[in-house]
């Protein structure tokens, strides 16, 4: 009946909204010497797996798994005994995950791929070499089922560096592999992606002198085979880091250029047709600078950049910084992350809520940042309280596994830290002068679990969940 089918619309919006109600957090992991993290992937269950570096065993790759609520679920690290890190990750069609990264950096550094079930656990793992010389590699292709396709750089000799492409197999095998560049330039790709015509697309840098380059376009067939190269130049010196296809088959490049009148890089936007020609170029100025290195289509237009901003106050702080423009490279809103302390961004993606997440480092961690579509972090329950707290605080590292370091924000006189368990028991009550930037708190003698840390002055509160584990 049409009373039935319109009660049954009504529970389909019920459940697609609960389904993706917009969670949002921050979270500083130092798990098992999670030191940066490289990329963000959002997982088939609704969480995020996360790459990059730790400091363990002279540096290993490391990987960490959350819940849609940013919630720890596993951290494993992979690795030699030499310097190695992760770079991307992408999950496949049965759950499982391909990684690429940098095995043994150094003179004997090589391409390094792996294959993960969906528990993280390895399947096999592939190192390789470029010709005879070691390559720096960059990035990874998105959307992939049964070719892997990764980029980097090799040296060839003094000041002289060659792209590369290397496309690997189901089971780690090169399908091929190309490189691309000559004696009088200096060619590097930074991002790498499949087209929509079975071909690829690679961004970098290409210079003929020290000092002067440009941003480096390259689209090849599905062999790897060149069709065009193109250069765009903003100022002498400019650079391609990341790339994207858009829904009119042309490319969206992002980027940095560098002005020369102030000494700073700021980011710059390059926008073309199918074949490469320039339709628009933006320059995204602060005056400080700015990096980018990732954008990003957004579902509903435009698109979303992260990267970096220098603190217009003082040059000493860095930010994550995300921007979200139109489809022409307007700027509709900036945010920047964390309110205290500094942090650099290397990956952001939209996610299935129409939110966004960005991944980077903050001191010697994972800096992990979960917004609503405005690119706002919301209280640690994903909603705004009636009762705005007037100040503010970090925890880090957070999950941690006894001391937390909490730094402050806008407090005054007579303001208190609470700790209560899972039960609401207090367990720890501590007052904070309004001189003091930060504190620690000592949960060494506690059980792992979730614990309330709460900021009182008054009747004004702000509360954070930490994670303690052992």
């Amino acid at each position: 009946t049409a009373m039935k089918k319109l009660l049954l619309c009504h529970l389909f919006f019920v459940l697609s909204n609960a389904t993706y109600a917009q969670n949002t957090f921050e979270k500083v992991i130092d798990t098992l010497g999670c030191t940066e993290a490289k990329c963000v992937q959002q997982t088939f269950d609704g969480g995020y797996i996360v790459c990059g570096v730790s400091y363990y065993n002279n540096n290993d790759g490391s990987i960490v798994k959350l819940d849609s609520a940013g919630n720890l679920q596993w951290v494993k690290i992979y690795g030699g005994s030499g310097q190695d890190g992760l770079q991307r990750i992408e999950q496949l069609p049965d759950s499982g995950y391909v990684v690429s990264g940098t095995w043994d950096a150094g003179l004997n550094g090589k391409q390094w791929l792996l294959r993960l079930d969906d528990n993280g656990d390895t399947l096999w793992t592939n190192k390789y070499t470029i010709g005879n010389k070691k390559p720096e590699t960059s990035s990874m292709a998105s959307g992939l089922n049964n070719l892997y396709p990764m980029n980097g750089y090799v040296l060839v000799q003094p000041n002289d560096n060659d792209a590369y492409l290397m496309v690997a197999d189901s089971m780690g095998g090169i399908a091929f592999l190309k490189t691309y560049g000559n004696m009088l330039t200096n060619s590097i790709s930074e991002d790498v992606i499949k087209t929509f015509f079975n071909g690829y697309a690679l961004t970098g840098t290409i210079s003929s002198s020290p000092g002067h380059g440009g941003v480096w376009l390259i689209r090849t067939d599905s062999l790897g085979d060149t069709l065009w190269t193109k250069t765009y130049f903003h100022s002498q010196i400019s650079s391609g880091y990341s790339l994207k296809q858009t829904s009119d088959s042309g490319l969206i490049i992002a980027g940095i250029t560098y002005d020369t009148s102030i000494a700073t890089w700021n980011i710059y936007l390059v926008k073309t047709d199918i074949n490469g020609d320039s339709i628009w170029t933006k320059l995204i100025f602060y005056p400080n600078g700015s990096t980018v290195k990732k954008i990003e289509n957004v579902k509903a237009g435009g698109y979303i950049l992260t990267g970096r901003i220098v603190d217009t106050l003082t040059v000493l702080t860095e930010k994550l910084l995300l921007i979200r423009t139109n489809n022409y490279g307007d700027t509709v809103w900036t945010k920047h992350y964390p309110k205290i302390g500094s942090a650099y961004g290397n990956y952001g993606i939209a996610t299935k809520d129409g939110g966004f997440i960005a991944v980077g480092i903050d001191g010697l961690a994972f800096y992990i940042v979960k917004t609503d579509s405005m690119g706002n972090v919301k209280t640690s329950v994903g909603i705004t309280e009636a009762n705005q707290p007037q100040f503010d605080f970090n925890i880090y590292p957070n999950p941690g596994k006894g001391l937390f370091r909490i730094n402050f924000e806008g407090i005054s006189a007579n303001s208190q830290i609470k700790v209560l368990n899972n039960k609401g028991e207090l367990i720890l009550d501590l007052s904070i002068k309004p001189c003091n930037e930060y504190c620690f708190i000592d949960l060494s003698n506690y059980a792992e679990g979730i614990y309330l840390v709460r900021l009182e002055n008054g009747k004004i509160y702000n509360s954070k969940k930490i994670v303690l584990i052992k």
